[in-house]
């Protein structure tokens, strides 16, 4: 499990194309990590699979096919800059929301809108997750949790849009701060809002 509260900005180093698969490599702190250990990359749950301790630090980690078709991970590059955050452990505090690092779709920045204290980002929401998106509540965007400030409808698709205003904070510690109209982003709903689907839908007979 994650909290959508990124640690590191790291950078991707290098990628090894192993046939439906990759390994990444990523440059990142070290220092704690233990191959077998789960780190959010982009929002993407990973196992760390292998350690470079000499400078500059980095992790290696296997990507499955599956993985690299269903969320954004398949588009990175050799400098191409990622969100990362390790699992949480019970005693940390909940700064975010509670996520699985596991991507339900992938949306495309529809636009950015600078101001004096924040930047007001539009992105589109695909219609297989919309039900699970409300106003002022969580959604994880390439792995950083943050909160819906307004949702609306695309016109001329079956998809929707929702909006998230940046502090500078996020902007500076994140890959938000460098995401452009046109960018794949990862997203992760509430998955407390899929448990109440299930059970409502269970106790409907369905």
């Amino acid at each position: 499990m994650f909290t959508g509260i990124v640690a590191e900005l790291g950078e991707v180093a290098g990628i090894e194309h192993r046939g439906d698969a990759a390994q990444l490599t990523i440059l990142g702190s070290t220092d704690t990590v233990s191959p077998g250990e789960s780190i959010a990359v982009n929002g993407v749950c990973l196992t760390v699979t292998g350690i470079i301790d000499k400078p500059p630090e980095a992790f290696t980690a296997d990507v499955m096919g599956e993985t690299l078709d269903r969320s954004g991970l398949g588009a990175l590059y050799p400098g191409a800059p990622v969100n990362l955050e390790r699992s949480v452990r019970l005693a940390d505090r909940l700064g975010g929301h509670l996520m699985q690092g596991h991507v339900d779709a992938t949306g495309t920045v529809i636009s950015r809108s600078p101001s004096a204290h924040w930047d007001q980002v539009r992105i589109s929401l695909p219609a297989s997750i919309a039900r699970y998106v409300v106003h002022k509540g969580s959604i994880a965007v390439d792995g950083v949790s943050l909160t819906v400030s307004a949702l609306g409808p695309s016109e001329g698709t079956g998809d929707s849009w929702f909006e998230v205003s940046l502090i500078p904070e996020t902007l500076k510690r994140t890959t938000m701060g460098i995401r452009q109209p046109g960018d794949t982003v990862n997203l992760e709903v509430d998955v407390i809002a899929k448990y109440v689907e299930r059970l409502l839908n269970r106790e409907a007979g369905q």
